[in-house]
């Protein structure tokens, strides 16, 4: 198993393990905005920019956690 490979297991299965978060928080965020009467592709944007940060911020956390579990 190479590097990369490696840590291609270990951010999906964080990302696995997380996926309520992944995808309830921009729902959340979705809900509080249309609430609040800001216009849908405002709302629906802001929700997909949540999603791609906390799944970035979830691959890097997982990263930085098992970058010297590796062995080769």
């Amino acid at each position: 198993m190479t590097r990369a490979d490696y840590f291609r297991a270990v951010i999906l299965k964080s990302l696995k393990k997380r996926w309520s978060w992944l995808f309830g928080l921009p729902v959340l965020v979705l809900i509080g905005l249309l609430i609040v009467e800001q216009p849908l592709w405002v709302a629906v944007a802001l929700a997909v920019v949540s999603h791609v940060l906390l799944a970035g911020y979830t691959a890097w956390g997982s990263y930085q956690r098992h970058k010297y579990e590796y062995t080769n």
